[in-house]
This record gives structure tokens, C-alpha cells and sequence, in this order.
């Protein structure tokens, strides 16, 4: 399973639920196998205020994702509000866990 991490900084705060809410609607797309949006708890400063993780079955199934028309008019409406973003791809079924 693929594992698509976004981390959101964002240049306005009081956009948050906005902003959440646009996101959490890309769990209609058929190109995700789950999405989790979350917003930062607020308990400590100096973090990214929304993360947001899709899984997908392979790496074609994430470049659908990435490239599908309703995720870039997402994307749109999320940008004006976005001051920082950052990203990771990682295996889950590669992924050490050590207890």
C-alpha cells in the first residue's frame, strides 16, 4: 500500500475548517483507497495545521490521484490559503516497526 502524506502550513488560520472540508471531499475519488484529514491539535506552536494521508493501492493508482481533475480543482481552492506544504510517498508494507 502506498501512503500519500501532505502536510499543510497555512498563511491564515481562520480558513481552517474551509480547508478541511475541501479536502475531506476527495474521499468520493475512486483513485484512493482511504483519506484521513486531520487538523492540528493546536497544543504546541510552530506546526503544520493540517495533514492529510491517502493510501493507494500502487504507485499508478497514486499517480491517478495526483493527476485526477476534481483533486487539482481541490488543490485550487485550498492554494490561496496555503503558505507551506510538504510531502512524503512511502511503502506501508516497507515501513520497520520496532517496538
Amino acid at each position: 500500500m502506498i501512503n500519500h502524506l501532505v502536510l499543510i502550513k497555512l498563511s491564515d488560520v481562520t480558513r481552517r475548517d474551509f480547508c478541511v472540508a475541501q479536502l475531506q471531499s476527495l474521499e468520493r475519488l475512486d483513485n484512493c483507497e482511504s483519506i484521513v484529514v486531520a487538523p492540528e491539535l493546536g497544543q504546541a506552536p510552530n506546526r503544520w495545521d493540517i495533514a492529510v494521508i491517502s493510501q493507494h493501492r500502487d504507485a499508478t493508482q497514486l499517480e491517478e490521484f495526483r493527476v485526477d481533475e476534481f483533486h487539482r480543482q481541490v488543490g485550487g481552492e485550498v492554494a490561496p490559503f496555503v503558505e507551506a506544504m510538504s510531502s512524503v510517498d512511502f511503502d506501508s508494507d516497507r515501513v520497520a516497526v520496532s517496538a
